[in-house]
């Protein structure tokens, strides 16, 4: 009954293409500042954006590039899932109230 009913649901699937876009947005941005950062040592004024949201826990340049990765896998796995979709709304270039 329940995978006729529950997981076939119509909003429910639209809430899981939701959650995953919302991911993909928020990976997008951190993994790419952080990659960014670990191979050339410096971020563009983009990604210097995207790390300033992590504040005093923006990993270093110096960093292995597995626990810059993990540090913004912590960030983002510790939003709230409104706080990530408002985020990744604002990233796509949709402002609250839109």
């Amino acid at each position: 009954m329940a995978r006729e009913r529950i997981f076939q649901n119509e909003r429910k699937a639209k809430l899981e293409i939701g959650a995953y876009t919302t991911l993909g947005i928020l990976l997008e941005a951190f993994i790419g500042a952080a990659h960014e950062l670990h191979h050339t040592g410096h971020s563009s004024f983009k990604h210097q954006r995207v790390l300033a949201l992590i504040g005093e826990n923006t990993p270093l340049p110096s960093w292995p590039l597995y626990d810059s990765y993990r540090r913004m896998l912590d960030f983002i796995g510790g939003m709230t899932d409104h706080y990530a979709v408002d985020l990744a709304q604002e990233m796509g270039g949709r402002l609250r109230g839109d």
